[in-house]
Formats: structure tokens, sequence, C-alpha cells
């Protein structure tokens, strides 16, 4: 058992020092955090049930003489209600340290719920598959029984909710599974990499010279009043665009141009319209990437500074292969 222990808390202070410095400060931060504001809730719930007590034995003694005038439980909070404040905590530590991640490297690890990190037991509810009055009273008793150990195992999950206290590396342990084994920038690498491919795999692309075009990619339609407009807002739209970015900078922007995001990319039902200029060619402004066409049949060309380059992001991020 002792061994077992050991190898974990190996495994737990290896994920530790895979992290930057900056990284491990933030978590370390968020755990502050989130522990200053979990005992600050649990004092103050103790406080709230020694005010409720006092109340309780005030209203014994005007009862009598003031019970229309009085309120009885004013200060008042049951412990379904701690333990939903309590849930809010846990998965709002979860929730910031997962979302850091993904921010700063560019990841889509999921966020996952407190009770992943939470050890509870869970028993089915007691079904009757036929009325209670029809019952045997052996066949009641052991229903009662069933109810009474759910109820049981209720309440102790909630007292268990309440005081629980999750530790960042537990959040960490999950991250490094995700990663696989990888670096944060080799995964979102191969992220980006798989979304690109993915993105082409009903289009039908062609490589010529510099230019890169992309067909079946994109829709173009016509508006109430006929004039042509592009929609550029589909998830495999945009993972193209990510990979052209992270090609672009050299694999050091992991998410799309802010440039792109605001000219090339349309966040509504609406697409960018003719009128707008969108089928005119349109510089790119990147290193690598230099311009971009849009046309009305849906077409999309992607221009390069070279046809090196071209050939290069076809290779390594659409599986493009030269004819032998």
């Amino acid at each position: 058992m002792n061994d077992v222990l050991e190898k974990l808390q190996r495994v737990k202070i290896q994920n530790k020092t895979r992290l930057s410095k900056e990284d491990q400060q933030f978590c370390q931060i968020q755990q502050k955090l989130y522990d200053s504001t979990r005992n600050h809730f649990l004092s103050m719930f103790v406080d709230m049930e020694t005010l409720h007590q006092q109340e309780l034995t005030f209203y014994g003694k005007v009862q009598k003489y003031a019970d229309r005038v009085y309120q009885q439980n004013l200060i008042c909070m049951d412990k379904k209600k701690q333990t939903e404040l309590m849930e809010k905590v846990h998965n709002h530590f979860i929730r910031t340290i997962i979302s850091f991640f993904n921010r700063k490297y560019g990841l889509a690890i999921q966020k996952h719920s407190y009770e992943r990190y939470i050890s509870l037991q869970t028993l089915a509810e007691p079904v009757l598959h036929k009325r209670i009055s029809s019952l045997t009273e052996e066949e009641k008793q052991i229903y009662r029984e069933e109810r009474k150990k759910c109820c049981k195992q209720k309440e102790e999950n909630l007292h268990e909710v309440l005081f629980a206290r999750i530790e960042y590396p537990l959040i960490l342990d999950d991250i490094f599974s995700y990663l696989g084994g990888f670096s944060f920038q080799e995964k979102v690498e191969q992220e980006i990499k798989t979304d690109a491919k993915a993105g082409v795999t009903y289009a039908k692309y062609k490589l010529q010279s510099k230019k890169l075009s992309i067909q079946n990619l994109l829709c173009s339609k016509t508006d109430l009043w006929g004039e042509y407009e592009i929609c550029l807002d589909s998830e495999k739209y945009k993972a193209l665009l990510r990979a052209l970015t992270f090609f672009d900078s050299s694999k050091e922007q992991v998410s799309i141009y802010d440039g792109w995001l605001e000219r090339f990319v349309s966040f509504s039902y609406s697409g960018k319209k003719e009128k707008e200029g969108i089928f005119d060619e349109h510089p790119a402004l990147g290193k690598k990437v230099v311009k971009f066409k849009y046309f009305k049949n849906g077409r999309w060309d992607i221009v390069f500074a070279s046809g090196v380059h071209a050939l290069s992001f076809a290779k390594e991020y659409l599986g493009y292969k030269e004819a032998a």
C-alpha cells in the first residue's frame, strides 16, 4: 500500500515539474483564492447556525403574544442551499484552471464538474412496480429500508460536498492525461493539424505553384435583395484559418489572427456581402500567407509568398501528397 502511495506522489511531483513557473504560480494563486472563499463560507454557515438558534430561542419567548408580528426562520439556510453554494465554488475553481490552460495554449481540455474530484457514492432509488397498498408487509418493509438508505446516502453526500477541498494537482492530473505524453506545444500542434485535415475531408483542393484553391468548404448565396454573400463562419473554415495562422507565425500563434477574425470571419447568420467587397482580392498581410480571394461559387484561393510555402502547408496540414 505504501508503495502505491509513493508512486502516486511521484506522479504528482512529476506533473508539477512539467509546468512552467508562471503556470505553477497561477495554480497556486487560484488554490489560495479557492481555499479562502471556501473557508469564508464554511465559517459563515457556522455563524448563521448560531444566529438561527438565537432566533429560535427569542421566538420561543415572544411566541404567545407576538405570533402574528414576528417572522420565524428569518436567518436560515438549509444544508441543501449551503451545498449548492459550495458546488459553485468547487466548479468555479476547476473551470478557472482549465480555462487558463485552454486559453494560453489554445487547447480544448474538457471542463469536468466537481464530482470527478470528490468521492461520492450513489444509490439507485427504489422503484415500485405496483401500488404500495398492494404490497405485502415484508415488501413494504424492504421498500422503506431502501428508501431510508438512499436518504442517508444523500445526506452523507451533501456533507461530503459541503466540506470537500479540491487540490489543483488533481486537476493537473486530468490535464496531463489529456496531453497524452505530449507537451502543451506539441498537443496544440497535433490538434491544429488534425482539425485542418478534417476540415478538407469532403472538400476538394488544388495546388498550383503559390496558390491553394479549396472548393466545397464555403457556402455562397444571395440575400433577399439578390445580392451575393458568402458565409465565413463554419468550424471547418475556421480550423483552416487557424492552421494558416499557426503556419504563418512559425507555430507561435495558436489562435486565428485578430485581423483575420475581423476581416474574414462572419459571426452571424448573414455572410460577408458583395457590396462590402468580399469577392475582391484581399491582402492577408502575413509572412508566408499573402492573399485571400473568395468566389461566388464558394471557392477560396489562398496565395502564399512562395511555392515552397504553399507545398509545405499542404503537406503538413492537409495531408497533401505529390504525384509520383
